[in-house]
């Protein structure tokens, strides 16, 4: 996954701006991306996840 997003950031940001970066840049993109969106992201996970828990936990409740 981590190659497939660096080399997309490489094209995007040739495309964009008609100059090549390096590697290690767009590595550095994706740090500081998954550390400031990551932990929101796992959150929402773990809302999603709580409110589906719930849905079944609240059909098991009316089935009873």
């Amino acid at each position: 996954l981590q190659r497939t997003c660096v080399e997309e950031i490489l094209q995007r940001l040739k495309e964009q701006n008609g100059t090549e970066f390096g590697i290690l840049a767009a590595e550095d993109i994706i740090e500081i991306v998954a550390h400031y969106v990551g932990p929101q992201a796992y959150n929402l996970g773990l809302e999603d996840a709580r409110q589906v828990l719930q849905a079944k936990l609240n059909d098991t409740e009316v089935e009873l």
